[in-house]
C-alpha cells in the first residue's frame, strides 16, 4: 500500500514538473515572437527614417542650387547692367573714420570735427547723387532713399512707442496718486503705518516713472542709431552729410526731451509727491488736535477740505498731458526737417534756393575758366610775320 502511495505521489509530480515545463516554453516561445515582431519593427523604422533622410538631403541639395542659379542670374543681370564690368565697392576715408569711432568715446572724434550746416549737407547730398558716375548712382540713390524712409521710421518710433506710452503711464501714475489721497482721508482707512507705507509707495512711483521714461528713450535713441549704421556703413560721399543729418536730429530730439522732463515733469511730479506727504502728516497732526465735542463733524469736514485740494494740485497737472500730446508734432517737425535734406522736392523754397546757388557757382567757374584761358593765350609769344628775322 505504502509503495502504491510513493507510486501515485511520484506520478503526481513528475505530471507537474511537465507541465511547468511546457508552460516555460509556452513563455519563452511568446518572448521570442515578441522580441522579433520589436526587431522587425524597429528595422522597418529605420529603414523608413534613412529613406526620409534620404529625401531630405535630396531637396537641401535641390534648394541649394537654385540659390546658386539665383546668384548666378544676379551676378549676370549686374554686369549687363554695368557693360561687363563688376562695379567695386564705394567706400571713403569717412566711412572707416565714422566706423571707428562708434567705438570711441566722442572726444577722439568730436562732432565739431566733421558736421556740416543743414544747407551745405542738402546741398552736398544732391550735387553727389547729380555728378556721381551712372554705375554707382543706382547705388547712391538706394541709400539716400532708404536714409530717407529711416527718418519716417524714427519719426514713428518717438510718436508711438515713446510719446504714446509715456502720456498712458504719466496718466497712471496721477490716479494712483489720487486713489491713494481718497484712501488716506477715509476715517476708516487712515491709520499711521498704512500713512508711511503710501508715502514710500508714491516716492517710488515717481522715481521709478522717471527712470523708466529715460531707460526706453535712451533705448528708442539707441535702435535709431543702430538702423542708421546699417544703412550708411558703406555710403562714401554721402557719408558726412548724412551723419551730420542724423547728429542734428538725434541732438534736436534728446533736446525736447531733456528739456521737457526737466523744467516740467520732473520737479512737479517730485513737488506733487512731497506736497500729497507733507498736507497728509499735517492733516493728521490737526485730527489729533481737535477738541471732543462735535470732534466727527470737524474729522470729516477737514479730510475733505485737505482731499479736495489735492485733487485739484493733482489735476493741474494735467496740462502736461497736453505738452506731452504737443511734442508728438515737435519731434514729427524734427524728423521732417532731416527728410526734407535728404529728398528735395521742387515745390520747396529751399529748392530753389540751392537751384539758383548751383547756376551762381557755374557760372562763377566758368567766367573763370574762360579768363584763366584768355589770360594763357595773351602770355602765349605771336611770331613774326614782316618778313625779317631778328638778330
Amino acid at each position: 500500500m505504502k509503495l502504491f502511495l510513493r507510486g501515485a505521489l511520484f506520478l503526481a509530480a513528475l505530471f507537474y514538473v511537465v507541465r511547468a515545463q511546457d508552460s516555460v516554453v509556452k513563455v519563452l516561445e511568446n518572448e521570442i515572437r515578441e522580441e522579433v515582431k520589436l526587431a522587425s519593427q524597429e528595422t522597418d523604422f529605420l529603414v523608413e527614417k534613412e529613406k526620409t533622410k534620404a529625401k531630405s538631403c535630396v531637396q537641401k541639395g535641390s534648394d541649394y542650387l537654385q540659390y546658386v542659379k539665383g546668384l548666378v542670374a544676379d551676378a549676370r543681370k549686374e554686369l549687363k547692367e554695368n557693360n561687363n564690368r563688376r562695379p567695386s565697392t564705394q567706400y571713403s576715408i569717412d566711412d572707416i573714420a565714422f566706423t571707428i569711432a562708434q567705438g570711441l568715446p566722442a572726444w577722439v572724434y568730436p562732432h565739431t570735427a566733421w558736421k556740416e550746416d543743414p544747407t551745405t549737407r542738402r546741398r552736398r547730398i544732391a550735387k553727389v547723387l547729380r555728378t556721381s558716375s551712372l554705375i554707382t548712382r543706382p547705388r547712391l540713390t538706394v541709400i539716400r532713399d532708404t536714409a530717407a524712409l529711416w527718418t519716417k521710421t524714427s519719426s514713428n518710433l518717438l510718436e508711438h512707442n515713446y510719446t504714446t506710452t509715456t502720456e498712458e503711464s504719466f496718466s497712471s501714475l496721477l490716479q494712483s496718486a489720487e486713489d491713494f489721497v481718497t484712501t488716506a482721508t477715509d476715517a476708516e482707512l487712515m491709520d499711521s503705518l498704512f500713512l508711511a507705507t503710501g508715502y514710500a509707495t508714491l516716492d517710488d512711483a515717481v522715481t521709478h516713472f522717471l527712470t523708466n521714461n529715460l531707460e526706453e528713450f535712451n533705448h528708442i535713441i539707441q535702435s535709431i542709431n543702430h538702423d542708421f549704421n546699417e544703412i550708411v556703413s558703406l555710403s562714401g560721399d554721402l557719408r558726412r552729410p548724412l551723419e551730420s543729418v542724423r547728429e542734428d536730429a538725434i541732438q534736436q530730439s534728446k533736446m525736447i526731451r531733456d528739456n521737457l522732463f526737466a523744467n516740467q515733469i520732473d520737479k512737479r511730479l517730485r513737488h506733487l509727491s512731497w506736497h500729497i506727504r507733507t498736507e497728509l502728516q499735517h492733516l493728521s497732526h490737526e485730527l489729533r488736535e481737535l477738541p471732543e465735542e462735535d470732534r466727527d463733524a470737524s474729522s470729516k469736514l477737514l479730510r475733505r477740505h485737505i482731499a479736495d485740494s489735492l485733487r485739484t494740485e493733482i489735476e493741474s497737472l494735467n496740462d502736461i498731458k497736453m505738452t506731452l500730446s504737443k511734442s508728438k508734432s515737435i519731434y514729427n517737425h524734427v524728423w521732417q526737417n532731416a527728410y526734407n535734406e535728404l529728398v528735395q522736392n521742387p515745390t520747396s523754397y529751399d529748392y530753389w534756393v540751392d537751384v539758383v546757388a548751383e547756376v551762381k557757382e557755374a557760372v562763377y567757374i566758368l567766367g573763370k575758366s574762360l579768363t584763366q584761358k584768355q589770360q594763357q593765350l595773351k602770355a602765349k609769344p605771336t611770331k613774326c610775320t614782316c618778313g625779317y628775322s631778328k638778330h
